[in-house]
């Protein structure tokens, strides 16, 4: 990847970019944040300043995924709760429910919720016949909740319920 300086200056290996030319090819959404770095800096706000910047930008990013996760969370927990909370003989309020939540999601999204639903949204679904697609790539962070949270019934509501 890209190179760390030295006490004699940036020593770029062969081959290699410059850790700014890397971080902007590579994450271009960091952009901006760089072009304001070099604003308040000068043309070269050095490598260190640099990292420092990249460390509050993955922060930030971090910390509103962590958010963004936990209401993911606590709404599908709320569904959850309202399919347990429902007469199973009730097929007009399942389908309801189905229907107008589970089915306003585009197949992407679709796609993206299912590692989160529960075991009463799951149940659902293939009461339903609702197609359930492959979970997406684990390794994929935004597809990942943050564990340890609990709905109303104290049940964990993680990927795969």
């Amino acid at each position: 990847m890209a190179f760390l300086g030295t006490s004699s200056g940036p020593q770029p290996p062969p081959d290699h970019l410059p850790l700014a030319v890397a971080l902007l090819r590579r994450l271009p959404e960091f952009l901006a944040a760089y072009h304001d770095l070099v604003d308040a800096c000068g043309d070269d706000p050095g490598e260190a300043l640099v990292l420092i910047e990249l460390a509050d930008f993955v922060a930030e990013r971090l910390s509103l995924l962590e958010t963004e996760a936990d209401a993911v969370r606590r709404a599908l927990g709320t569904i959850e709760a309202c399919i347990d909370d429902l007469d199973p003989e009730d097929q007009g309020a399942l389908e309801t429910l189905a229907g107008a939540f589970f089915d306003s999601f585009s197949p992407e999204d679709y796609r993206r919720l299912v590692p989160w639903l529960g075991p009463a949204s799951r149940a659902l679904l293939e009461e339903m016949d609702a197609p359930m697609p492959a979970p997406p790539d684990r390794r994929s962070a935004v597809s990942r909740p943050v564990s340890g949270f609990r709905d109303d019934h104290h049940r964990a509501i993680t990927p795969g319920g």
